[in-house]
Parts: C-alpha cells; structure tokens; sequence
C-alpha cells in the first residue's frame, strides 16, 4: 500500500461529495415564502430557492407553513388520531 493512498481516498471521497448539491436529499423543501413543501406537493419540483428538512414537522418547527390545500388534509389527520379512528387519504373518485 502506497504511503499517499489515505490522503487519494479522502480527495477521492471530497470530490465525490462535492458533485451533490446539500439539498439533493432534501425530502421537504420551505421556499422563500415560508411554505413548506414535501414530495406530494405539486410545487416542490419547481421550488429552486429554498431551505432543506428531514421533516415537515421540522420545517413546520422552523416557522414555515402548509399549503393551504394541506392544512385542511393535516386538519382531518389530527382530528381522526385524536378521535382513535384511522385515517386514509385513499380516495378514488371512481367509487362515488
């Protein structure tokens, strides 16, 4: 084993981290307007000026906001945990 072989493995493994931007991970995005935005979201593709989180609980924490068609989908998740009954966000309108 070459004496510089440790110091080509940390270049190697630098440049490779540095290929990825910090946000390729990013599973919610809060854009500059201060809404969180998570993979369901139909702006979070378009959302290229924004801070990253793990969580939306973490974005949320952050002082971000729902999208206003979410807080109503989070409104009725509370409300059924807090009623002991399940909730699905499983809806086909082919069933009605």
């Amino acid at each position: 084993m070459n004496r510089n072989t440790p110091i080509l493995v940390l270049l190697s493994f630098f440049i490779f981290a540095c290929t990825f931007p910090n946000d390729a991970y990013a599973q919610v995005k809060k854009s500059t307007s201060g809404i969180c935005h998570d993979s369901s979201s139909a702006s979070y593709n378009r959302t290229k000026n924004f801070e990253a989180f793990s969580t939306i609980e973490a974005c949320l924490e952050s002082g971000g906001r729902l999208p206003k068609a979410k807080s109503a989908y989070q409104q009725a998740e509370k409300e059924a945990q807090n009623e002991g009954r399940a909730f699905t966000s499983d809806y086909d309108r082919a069933d009605w």
